[in-house]
């Protein structure tokens, strides 16, 4: 293997991850202000500012890129809205699950597969 192969596969790769995190970083902005998601009906514009101050929502939407990018090299992906809880314990508490329907879905497939592909000879 070329060191030139690796170089390329490496570029792509993060220009992959770049691309994938700018669609993340969109479509979470494309789903709504979360500030209305978390103040009561009754919440004072002070009180909305002063969320939106504490988030970074306040900031241009380079500059809460750079957060997001940031955060999440650092292992911090925030915290859900609707929990309250860190966004990585909520990962890492359905990670087994996520492991086990994988590999039981890839056991069906080659389960499937297999007698389909020695009838073929």
């Amino acid at each position: 293997m070329s060191t030139k192969f690796v170089i390329d596969r490496l570029i792509q790769a993060l220009l992959t991850i770049l691309l994938l995190s700018l669609i993340v970083f969109g479509l979470a902005r494309l789903t709504g202000d979360p500030v209305n998601l978390m103040v009561p009906m009754d919440a004072s514009p002070r009180d909305i500012a002063n969320i939106r101050a504490s988030l970074g929502l306040d900031s241009s939407l380079p500059v809460q890129y750079w957060h997001f990018v940031t955060n999440a090299l650092r292992g911090d992906f925030g915290r859900s809205i609707k929990w309250d809880r860190p966004a990585v314990e909520m990962l890492l508490e359905h990670f087994p699950a996520t492991i086990i329907l994988s590999l039981t879905s890839m056991a069906f497939g080659l389960l499937l597969a297999l007698p389909v592909a020695s009838g073929r000879r």
